[in-house]
């Protein structure tokens, strides 16, 4: 019996499991393990030789950026409040993660590429939710593209560059779409606002003006009934 060591997927738990098993199960969380992919995966990210250089496998690295990626996913799917790191929540929560991940991988491409997306998703549902200003547009942009610059700065020989460059030229024309239509929705309830503000204003102006002119009113009834009472002794 030849035993493989691994990581499961699901909660990172280090296991040994049999390398003729088809499937199997993790011992802390009883995710099921397709064993065979597994292992595919452990071949495929051992030491890789390219152009004379030896690259080796970031395994703590990969580790990490695989947990902020599940939180990531789980943010979306099950809502801010779902993620937690320590006193952490939500959105601080995921970058706390992400922050982790780039502590053992400032140098890998991939972590750039992930967090990008991760930031620029989170913060357009943000945005629209009204839950950060619009006033933060830029700043996204220029974030996005100084980390999918760094991810282009970092790639390895293997890596696709072009495919990266193609991704932020097309998420910064995406992002650009989504703020002229976020601004224009903004100006328009900004307008609206606006014009009920003074729709009011010009209401509340009329029904000052009526009541004081029914104040007039009245005391021109009461004097000229006090003179004739005074004609009539």
């Amino acid at each position: 019996m030849k035993l493989v060591e691994l990581k499961c997927p699901s909660c990172k738990g280090e296991l040994k499991m049999d390398a003729s098993w088809e499937t199997g199960y993790c011992m802390y969380c009883g995710n099921k393990i397709i064993l065979q992919e597994e292992i595919q995966k452990i071949q495929l990210t051992g030491p890789v030789e390219l152009q004379g250089l030896v690259y080796t496998t970031n395994h703590e690295f990969e580790s990490k950026l695989a947990i902020a990626d599940n939180h990531a996913e789980e943010y979306f799917r099950k809502g801010p409040d779902s993620v937690k790191y320590d006193q952490l929540k939500g959105y601080d929560a995921v970058v706390k993660y992400y922050a982790d991940a780039g502590m053992v991988g400032a140098n890998e491409s991939k972590y750039y590429v992930h967090w990008a997306r991760f930031y620029v998703k989170a913060n357009l549902e943000r945005l629209k939710k009204k839950a950060i200003s619009i006033d933060k547009c830029k700043e996204i942009m220029e974030q996005y593209e100084l980390s999918m610059n760094r991810a282009i700065r970092y790639a390895r020989p293997n890596d696709n560059i072009n495919e990266i460059q193609a991704e932020k030229e097309h998420t910064l024309k995406m992002l650009n779409d989504e703020f002229a239509a976020i601004k224009k929705k903004h100006d328009e309830e900004i307008k609206m606002w606006e014009d009920l503000f003074v729709r009011k204003a010009k209401e509340r102006e009329k029904r000052e003006k009526q009541i004081i002119i029914a104040a007039i009113v009245i005391v021109a009834v009461l004097v000229i009934l006090n003179l004739l009472g005074v004609f009539a002794e």
